[in-house]
């Protein structure tokens, strides 16, 4: 019983902490979104930057990045380099 109550526990924690995660990388990127409409294309790609270090494979920092992948215009060619 011990070790149930120990296993559920240790779940719950691991849970909140991968959602923390998400609601930090969440509010990084509709942070983007909101620079992005208001013109600041560089400030944008810097909080999709900050996301994916947080989380590499998230897909919706990945998908808002990436509308500047075609756009190459909007941003100084420092952005494109491979890092």
């Amino acid at each position: 019983m011990r070790k149930t109550i120990t296993l559920l526990l240790l779940c719950t924690l691991l849970y909140a902490g991968v959602y923390a995660q998400e609601a930090a990388i969440t509010d990084l990127v509709n942070k983007g979104i909101e620079l992005h409409d208001k013109g600041d294309y560089e400030g944008a790609v810097g909080l999709y930057k900050k996301a994916l270090k947080l989380n590499p494979g998230s897909a919706f920092a990945n998908y808002e990045n990436g509308f500047y992948l075609p756009c190459p215009e909007k941003l100084p060619r420092r952005h494109f380099a491979l890092q």
